[in-house]
């Protein structure tokens, strides 16, 4: 149903009533995304001329938000928020606009990611949840998906940089409520426990976190009844088994069953400092062409010395027999 013009963010954005200078920053372009409790739009400064989004959300009863926290948050793969304003009716979030495709469109129109896109994308996740969880009341995301990952345009095999958008659904850890106020969710990417019947906690992340690793892979939405590793594998021949049996592990439905953190997981990834995900069989060839160029080289710098001995010999040879010549 249609929300009347009088109850939507617009009305209430603009009414004098409601005049910020906060807002009155900004001048608003066109509205990127329309929904009956949130709505989205590209704003831009009046004054830098920097290009924003505005995040309009409905005021619902029992549904709160920590923005004093939310807005201390610094950190490279993260957005930014760099305002918050609230009427009767709304609250309104200003972050900067990040120049890019989210990974589930650049999925859909590039297949799978391919080995260095897979590393880079699993190392910066592992650093943001890093940042969010390695603190004493940690940070929930709950909202972790291909779709609230941007991929930034400028990115390139060796640089492939993200950053996570839609920070408004994180929570703090430490409540004493069975479950959560709120639900988040996200069809695959929602950990169970997230449906209600009992709390989050980091480990929930860790779930959306392989079921977003999973979808990088195979291009394919996860599902309960899906063969992960075996997905994994198949799907994308270069991903080695260990960080399949990552996945697998991140997926299961009871939390008890996950990594118990995104450090556990990170050590579970691990292999070379170097080459974290690259399959057993590829390693065996680099080890065997490395032997190969090294006996090689040793090969032909004991032929070198071997001609350059014969040569001192021959030379040695011919001035004795000169010498001997009346």
């Amino acid at each position: 149903m249609p929300i009347a013009f009088e109850n939507s963010p617009e009305f209430d954005l603009h009414s004098s009533i409601h005049a910020s200078p906060i807002i009155d920053q900004y001048q608003t372009e066109n509205q990127i995304i329309s929904g009956d409790i949130s709505s989205v739009y590209m704003v831009r400064n009046r004054f830098t001329n920097e290009r924003f989004t505005l995040k309009a959300i409905r005021k619902t009863d029992g549904i709160t938000f920590d923005f004093k926290r939310l807005i201390k948050l610094k950190h490279e793969n993260i957005v930014t928020m760099s305002a918050h304003y609230e009427t009767e009716k709304f609250h309104y979030i200003i972050k900067p606009y990040v120049e890019g495709m989210d990974l589930h469109k650049y999925i859909e129109a590039n297949g799978p990611l391919n080995l260095q896109k897979v590393g880079a994308l699993t190392k910066q996740l592992i650093s943001a949840f890093k940042y969010l969880h390695d603190r004493s009341e940690p940070l929930i995301f709950r909202d972790l998906k291909p779709s609230n990952i941007i991929v930034e345009d400028d990115s390139t095999d060796r640089d492939f940089k993200i950053t996570l958008i839609d920070i408004e659904t994180m929570r703090q850890t430490g409540n004493t409520k069975r479950a959560d106020t709120f639900f988040v969710m996200s069809h695959g990417y929602t950990s169970p426990e997230q449906y209600g019947y009992r709390q989050t906690d980091v480990r929930s992340d860790l779930f959306s976190l392989g079921a977003t690793l999973y979808f990088a892979v195979t291009g394919n939405e996860p599902s309960i009844k899906t063969d992960i590793m075996k997905s994994c594998l198949e799907k994308n021949p270069v991903i080695n088994k260990r960080l399949a049996l990552a996945i697998e592990r991140c997926l299961a439905f009871d939390p008890e069953n996950r990594f118990k953190d995104i450090f556990a997981f990170e050590r579970a990834l691990k292999h070379t400092d170097y080459l974290p995900l690259i399959r057993k069989n590829s390693l065996v060839l680099a080890t065997i062409l490395f032997l190969t160029l090294g006996i090689s080289f040793a090969f032909s710098y004991e032929t070198l010395r071997e001609i350059r001995f014969s040569n001192n010999d021959q030379g040695t040879i011919a001035e004795a027999e000169s010498s001997n010549e009346p």
